[in-house]
């Protein structure tokens, strides 16, 4: 009689466990879907320990007023619009900054096998800073209403370094990726990206084949932005996401970049360009309403980097030669030179003292200050001010593969739309890119002088011709 009573007891007291355990687990995950937050790897293990603590899952997921809800359609794809662009933002963003201080760091063998027989030739790359590029984090989070998102963080001690050297603790990144961001976009590519609240980062996300791009050059990349020198956009985190939903059979992969920007924060530029060294249709009013001026509007304003004497204007076109050779080579084309330029009062210009930051440049705030031939500085006959150019290449990634070759091809109805169209050849804009950056900022030197004068015309034909 005892024994039955005892083992009552126990069937009763584990039913009850059962029933009350799994109405807690199902009150969270009701709460979990309210606030449609994803768990990750570390927060499912040690899910059950945590149901115990009276809602502390719930305020470590998200804040109690925010309601994120599933990050991609019915079909797998990443959303872009509207509320749901938030969504991205917000799950990208928190990945990035709970990932920071993983030490769950894998090496990825094949495509270091495939980086280092890709350059090792090259003496400037070492082979550590391959294997630096060859390293990735990962952690998934498990969304109750869209499946599994992988996420990772590429090159992670790469991009740690990279941060360092420009000062940036990850303190100082999280609290600027943390705060809400203002969208940018479509752009033409159709992609979007998005412009911490403090200014300090541009977040973009990428095509597929641009991140497989960026993944490829990587090493060469890095080491030129770990020279500090360089001209090349200032890229601090590379980042994936994949989808996948094993009932649907979907598996999507999506990469995002934070790249630091070229303007200082809360300082408004006067004018900004865009410049790729191309006078087929590149002026403002072609493709409607644009942020940047384009190079048609540069010759025909006048505008040009007054870089100071013929050693300084040396210095900096080595610099470009060396940040862009490499681009030509890895079959990339479509970049750009953006300049953003600056009035300052010249009596602030003149008592800007001499920096050695940037081997002979004069810097004002971070830009490059406006001199004469004889280095003195520049006054604009115009506006009596000064100016103080802000300058980065920017869009890295636009590789020239077929749909590139087939749009080059049907664009190309004559020699002289070929020779100015801005999608030629790698190597061809390569070297138009160089020779015309050149050209436009140095007027000393006849011959170029009056090449820049044809250049202006045949904006100034393309223009009226536009307008009819």
């Amino acid at each position: 009689m005892n024994i039955h009573i005892t083992i009552i007891f126990i069937i009763s007291t584990l039913v009850f466990v059962c029933v009350e355990g799994g109405r807690k687990k199902y009150n969270i995950e009701q709460d979990v879907r309210k606030f449609g937050r994803t768990l990750s790897l570390a927060e499912q293990s040690s899910f059950s320990r945590r149901i115990l603590s009276n809602g502390e899952l719930i305020r470590h997921i998200v804040n109690e007023e925010t309601d994120y809800g599933p990050f991609f359609d019915n079909e797998g794809n990443l959303i872009y619009k509207g509320d749901e662009l938030s969504k991205v933002k917000y799950v990208l963003v928190k990945s990035i900054i709970e990932n920071m201080d993983s030490q769950n760091v894998r090496f990825r063998r094949k495509l270091f096998q495939f980086l280092n027989n890709q350059y090792r030739n090259n003496d400037e790359i070492p082979s550590e800073l391959v294997q630096e590029a060859s390293e990735e984090s990962s952690f998934d989070f498990y969304n109750i209403k869209s499946g599994v998102l992988k996420f990772t963080s590429i090159a992670p001690s790469l991009f740690k370094r990279i941060r360092s050297l420009r000062q940036i603790s990850d303190d100082e990144f999280k609290k600027s990726l943390s705060e809400s961001m203002r969208s940018v976009g479509p752009l033409k590519s159709g992609a979007y990206f998005f412009y911490t609240r403090d200014q300090q980062y541009i977040v973009k996300f990428l095509r597929s084949t641009d991140g497989l791009v960026l993944t490829h050059m990587l090493p060469i990349y890095a080491s030129l932005l770990l020279k500090g020198d360089s001209l090349l956009a200032d890229t601090v985190g590379f980042y994936s996401f994949v989808h996948r939903d094993a009932e649907k059979g979907i598996k999507n992969k999506y990469y995002a970049i934070v790249v630091r920007n070229t303007f200082p924060p809360n300082i408004a530029m006067d004018v900004v360009y865009d410049l790729k060294g191309s006078t087929h249709n590149r002026n403002s009013g072609v493709d409607g309403a644009a942020s940047a001026l384009k190079d048609c509007d540069y010759l025909l304003s006048g505008q040009r980097l007054r870089l100071g004497s013929s050693d300084m204007r040396k210095m900096f076109f080595d610099q470009v030669i060396k940040d862009t050779e490499f681009l030509a080579q890895a079959n990339i084309n479509d970049y750009s030179l953006l300049v953003g330029v600056r009035h300052i009062p010249v009596d602030v210009a003149i008592s800007t003292s001499y920096s050695d930051e940037f081997d002979g440049w004069y810097s004002f705030q971070g830009g490059y200050l406006a001199r004469n031939e004889d280095n003195s500085v520049y006054v604009d006959p115009n506006t009596g001010q000064s100016e103080v150019y802000y300058l980065s290449i920017i869009d890295l990634l636009t590789e020239y593969n077929d749909e590139r070759r087939l749009d080059h091809d049907t664009k190309a109805i004559n020699d002289d739309v070929k020779a100015r169209m801005s999608n030629v050849p790698p190597m061809d804009y390569w070297k138009r890119f160089i020779h015309k950056m050149d050209v436009w900022n140095d007027v000393s030197v006849v011959g170029k002088a009056i090449e820049r004068f044809q250049d202006s015309e045949k904006c100034r034909e393309q223009l009226l011709k536009n307008n009819k």
